[in-house]
């Protein structure tokens, strides 16, 4: 058990919580909760005890005879209401709030038949936590008013009807609705946030007897609706009781008699402001109506967030898709998990290129239908790039009858050079198999080679080109080494500079150094040739 006693302000003269012996019991075997109960209330004068257990509440209370209960619906033994069930008993006056992560129709109808008198959504957020015990200590000194909390089981039906709409502005009419049915409400908008300005305006309207300019907005903390975003506030006021709130000039117009500026929050975060109106000179709005309309912006939140997820999960997997036509599956799961754009990327760093080139391509255009010209290099690249992507490498391009592929970008890999021997090697084995398949329909395809080079250093990765084409490559002197090697490699050989056999493992075993002069390569270019 743990207490904590805290001083009391400005609470007032009268009431529930108004003298500083006021003990309220938090049941939750999360500390978590109890935590944020006491960091909420610190400035209140309540005696603060925690229980883990329905049990153990029922007990304290018998000891202390608390005042209020808060309490979360789902309990080991005994649930929460039950609790407050027994409590009652012995304690009628003692009021209660639960705490529930997702709650039913039938589980709130049961909770309000029980007595209690407020609801609170798991996570709790410290301001409806403090709207819940001001709404209590309020409702104490005339008498709870159960008829608008009875309204709130109707409202959980709309759940439905709104985690099924599939856009936003059918979310805006189902909310428009039940505003109109169950508060009677003729006139609302909804005001969401366009951060980058710092302003929120107008994205949907319902019956506005004062025409709204297209685009109307507001500055954060400006005016009713910006003070509510920023504050994270409800603000209620009514013509006839009202005239002194700092607010009142808002209700100068005739046609309102009433209103209510309510934040929507997500996670904590204010994501828009609802505003509702009326022109009905008997109605007034009440803090009991601020329990309709956070379960009713509650749907309406979730609902958002579920059709800007979709949304984001169909970029995703378009963007994944579009990926995957440059990079392996791993490669763009890796990059769109981190956020990563390829296109912003330019970066000078090591990395190893193959470059493979079908060598006697130009003989064998001009011998064979180019229909079956095409349908070889689709095949052959088929090969480059399943070899290329088993080894997480990065396809840069396709040049005609020659590739060119990355490994160690845009993700970073183990043994680079290592990765790109093995799908050389894949690549020559396959090429082999597909030559020997197309000899037997052409024997054009008997002088048919593939040279393999392979070159490791350090490179430029990134776009270029112009404003209005990017290209997303790499450049260097190592990519015009694999490239110049590709053109001296025939049959089943490999070509690869010292730094790529350097870094091999020794499986690999000794292999003979060669010096070749490249064209365009003022220097001798060190030569491993590798067998396959």
């Amino acid at each position: 058990m743990k207490t904590v006693k805290v001083v009391l302000v400005g609470i007032g003269d009268e009431g529930w919580g108004m003298q500083n012996d006021q003990k309220i019991i938090i049941i939750d075997p999360e500390v978590a909760t109890a935590d944020l109960c006491r960091s909420v209330l610190s400035n209140y004068g309540y005696t603060i005890l925690c229980a883990e257990s329905a049990e153990k509440g029922c007990e304290l209370n018998g000891q202390h005879g608390f005042d209020l209960v808060i309490t979360v619906d789902l309990l080991p033994g005994l649930d929460g209401i039950e609790a407050f069930e027994i409590m009652r008993e012995s304690q009628p006056s003692i009021q209660g709030i639960l705490v529930s992560a997702n709650p039913s129709i039938a589980h709130l109808r049961r909770a309000l038949n029980s007595g209690f008198s407020g609801f609170l959504t798991k996570p709790i957020v410290r301001s409806a936590l403090v709207q819940r015990i001001e709404d209590i200590k309020r409702n104490s000194a005339v008498g709870v008013d159960h008829t608008r909390y009875k309204i709130l089981i109707p409202l959980y039906e709309y759940g439905t009807d709104f985690l099924n709409a599939t856009t936003q502005d059918e979310i805006f009419e189902i909310l428009f609705n039940a505003l109109e049915d169950d508060l009677g409400v003729p006139a609302a908008t909804v005001m969401m946030p366009d951060e980058a300005q710092e302003i929120i305006r107008v994205v949907a309207s319902r019956n506005m007897s004062i025409p709204l300019e297209d685009g109307f907005e507001v500055k954060s903390g400006d005016r009713i609706s910006g003070w509510v975003y920023q504050k994270a506030e409800p603000v209620i006021l009514n013509k006839r009781t009202q005239k002194d709130s700092p607010f009142s000039k808002r209700l100068e117009r005739e046609e309102v008699t009433a209103s209510i500026s309510f934040p929507m929050i997500h996670e904590g975060k204010v994501i828009g402001v609802l505003n509702i109106t009326n022109d009905r000179d008997e109605v007034e709005y009440t803090n009991a109506d601020f329990e309709y309309l956070s379960v009713l912006c509650n749907f309406t939140v979730l609902a958002l967030e579920k059709i800007k997820y979709q949304q984001e999960r169909e970029q995703r997997l378009h963007m994944q898709t579009l990926m995957q036509q440059y990079v392996s599956e791993e490669v763009a799961e890796l990059i769109l998990t981190r956020k990563v754009n390829p296109l912003t990327i330019g970066e000078l760093t090591h990395l190893t290129v193959i470059f493979a080139d079908i060598r006697h391509y130009t003989r064998l255009v001009q011998a064979i239908p180019l229909r079956q010209t095409r349908q070889f290099l689709n095949e052959f690249f088929d090969i480059f790039v399943a070899q290329i992507y088993k080894r997480k490498g990065t396809l840069d391009k396709f040049m005609g009858d020659a590739a060119l592929a990355i490994f160690g970008a845009p993700v970073k890999i183990g043994n680079t050079n290592h990765n790109a021997l093995q799908s050389a090697c894949g690549i020559a084995e396959g090429f082999q198999v597909l030559k020997n398949r197309w000899l037997e329909k052409y024997k054009e395809f008997k002088e048919v080679e593939l040279g393999i080079g392979i070159s490791s250093g350090n490179m430029f990765i990134g776009n270029l080109g112009s404003d209005e084409r990017l290209d997303y490559t790499v450049i260097g002197p190592e990519v015009n080494i694999a490239q110049r090697l590709a053109a001296m490699g025939v049959g089943n050989r490999i070509l690869i500079t010292e730094p790529v056999y350097k870094a091999l493992p020794d499986t690999h075993g000794s292999l003979e150094a060669m010096q070749v002069r490249l064209r365009g390569i003022e220097n001798e270019v060190t030569v491993y040739e590798v067998v396959v």
